[in-house]
């Protein structure tokens, strides 16, 4: 995945939350007992390893772009995801 932004700021500030994000989501697997802490920490990392930042829109070539919103939960789910993008594992 690229993640391009015009201005280091507004790309710094949303691999930031993205980050975050992850990070946590990791924290409630550990809390749930989905994953142990090495599991969690180690998917968390290759989750981010996926997104390459670029202020460069020429870094997505030739990209199939997507705008996935909350409004289509359906879009999320990991068999939607392994049917647009089974070349990733999830």
């Amino acid at each position: 995945m690229t993640a391009v932004e015009l201005e280091p700021r507004f790309l710094d500030a949303g691999m930031k939350r993205i980050t975050e994000s992850v990070h946590k989501l990791a924290a409630k697997a550990v809390k749930t007992g989905t994953m142990t802490e090495a599991e969690a920490k180690d998917h968390a990392e290759l989750t981010l390893l996926r997104i390459t930042p670029s202020l460069d829109r020429g870094a997505l070539g030739e990209c199939v772009l997507a705008h996935l919103t909350t409004h289509q939960p359906s879009l999320n789910t990991p068999a939607s995801l392994q049917r647009r993008a089974p070349h990733l594992p999830l």
